[in-house]
């Protein structure tokens, strides 16, 4: 006698294979932030619908320190300054967590708790789609800008997911290869 499974479990099953069937998105989960005049955390991203106390990582661009707790606030009516602004993102305030001090002026701003990142031969990496395989957050220049760029896999050897460029708005001594300036 064969027996069938119950309605509950095919209706799980299917929600399931519906859920893992949908891309991650990588422009809702990643952003950049930076300290306003007033000394506000601000963090802009494709993603208008972050609840207040989601807590996020801020990862130093240019000086490379330790990862630092923070959480979202709320929304932020204005643009955040220093031309961290791109088409279609939200604005948010945030701030950091606990004792944890920070002195970067750019971030990489990720949707995840501080305990999941590895550091892992001077690059922070996480299974931020969880697909099995590390993401590798990566910084480099060219003439006028920074590059910010998040890869599945070892850095310029793995598929590029996430990009963001941040003009500076003086000469720098350019260092990006092709792949991580080519447009998605």
């Amino acid at each position: 006698m064969t027996r069938s499974a119950p309605a509950w479990l095919l209706v799980l099953g299917l929600q399931a294979a519906t859920l893992s069937g949908q891309a991650f998105n990588f422009a809702a989960a990643v952003g950049v932030a930076t300290v306003d005049e007033e000394g506000e955390l601000c963090m802009a991203i494709q993603n208008p619908s972050i609840a207040p106390t989601t807590p996020l990582v801020l990862l130093d661009v240019v000086g490379g320190g330790p990862a630092v707790p923070a959480q979202v606030l709320a929304l932020r009516e204005e643009r955040c300054p220093r031309d961290l602004i791109a088409s279609g993102e939200t604005f948010y305030r945030a701030a950091l967590t606990g004792e944890h001090r920070s002195s970067g002026v750019l971030y990489f701003a990720v949707l995840t708790s501080a305990e999941r990142l590895q550091e892992l031969d001077g690059e922070f990496r996480l299974d931020l789609d969880g697909e099995g395989e590390l993401e590798t957050f990566r910084v480099c220049a060219s003439s006028e800008g920074l590059h910010l760029t998040v890869w599945s896999g070892p850095a310029l050897t793995g598929e590029r997911r996430w990009h963001r460029y941040f003009y500076l708005g003086y000469d720098v001594e350019p260092d990006c290869t092709e792949r991580e300036v080519a447009p998605s």
